[in-house]
């Protein structure tokens, strides 16, 4: 047999052992192995200390008034997000000023993220090019204009039109 602790494919093989969810063909291979095995034997002594520990344990018994103490503090406690710890005084009160704080530095950053934010996109025209370009736009107006208007004038009912 590999040793478990060598072989991390293995490694859950002691403690299905100390589980007892070994078959008895694979228990007395480990068996065997662990009589050879310090390590291993150590490991599944503590595995069985720790088992043991926890079958010992016993709970504190709850109090009486437990029920109605927790029922008492949830209903004292206001679900407000303005409620959370970090919102709190030091005397336990809302503090409008722990507030001001987050909210003037996310303020801050976004003022300044817009300041510093430049639009590279755009280019820097010379007087006479804007003005070109806006004698560019101004003729495209125009002929659209004067699209629309042909438009109309073709979708208006003619008069002179007589029906069969």
């Amino acid at each position: 047999m590999i040793c478990p602790v060598r072989n991390t494919q293995q490694s859950g093989i002691l403690l299905d052992y100390v589980g007892g969810r070994l078959g008895p063909e694979a228990a007395t291979a480990l068996e065997a192995h662990l009589r050879a095995c310090a390590q291993c034997a150590q490991i599944v002594e503590s595995h069985r200390q720790v088992w043991s520990d926890l079958d010992d344990w016993q709970a504190a018994p709850v109090s009486e008034t437990f029920d109605r103490k927790l029922y008492a503090r949830i209903e004292n406690q206001d679900a407000g997000w303005f409620r959370l710890p970090f919102f709190r005084t030091a005397s336990g009160s809302f503090g409008v000023q722990r507030m001001l704080l987050p909210v003037s530095a996310a303020c801050v950053t976004v003022f300044a993220a817009m300041l510093l934010r430049t639009p590279s996109s755009l280019p820097i025209l010379s007087h006479e090019e804007a003005a070109r370009l806006d004698m560019v736009e101004a003729e495209q107006m125009d002929r659209t204009l004067e699209d629309l208007d042909m438009l109309r004038q073709l979708s208006a009912p003619s008069a002179t039109v007589k029906q069969p």
